[in-house]
């Protein structure tokens, strides 16, 4: 018997071994599990982080795709007016340069009649210079005919026949 209760505690430290062998393993897959488990959520929690913010940014990318359909005859209005604005440009630009010739051959003409006005005014000037002399000349020649007697009928200045 004593060799049967030897066996039996042989087999009982077999047993408590393997049962030890066993527990750890089993703390090692528990521990394991609930690691896997953590990350099984963290990965869930990402995905559904990544869900939002991809139904956020196709949200996003319809509000920009609208917004764009909103904009683009805006957009070709804009590119409109930019040719008709450069077009008038370039009209205008032609423009100023007919108003700058004909302005030019205003002012040459300026020039000229400036040039016949300071002639005539010159002559004008001249006329009065003679006029004042003929006017003094008359004046001075009734005193000298009041001077030298028998002259005063010869210096009057004549009358223009009345009719």
């Amino acid at each position: 018997m004593e060799h049967a209760v030897r066996e039996m505690r042989a087999k009982y430290t077999d047993f408590e071994t393997r049962v030890t062998e066993r527990d750890v393993t089993y703390r090692s897959i528990e521990n394991e599990y609930r690691r896997l488990e953590k990350e099984i959520a963290s990965c869930r929690a990402m995905i559904v982080t990544i869900r939002v913010r991809r139904e956020g940014g196709d949200a996003r990318l319809g509000d920009i795709d609208r917004r764009i359909a909103e904009l683009a005859p805006v957009i070709r209005a804009a590119e409109d007016d930019l040719t008709r604005l450069r077009e008038e440009r370039l009209r205008n630009t032609g423009r100023e340069h007919e108003l700058t010739s004909e302005i030019s051959g205003v002012k040459s003409d300026l020039a000229e009649r400036l040039k016949e006005m300071e002639a005539v005014d010159t002559d004008l000037r001249k006329a009065g210079e003679n006029l004042a002399s003929l006017r003094a000349e008359r004046d001075f020649s009734p005193r000298l005919s009041d001077l030298l007697p028998g002259t005063r009928k010869e210096c009057e200045p004549r009358s223009a026949p009345r009719s």
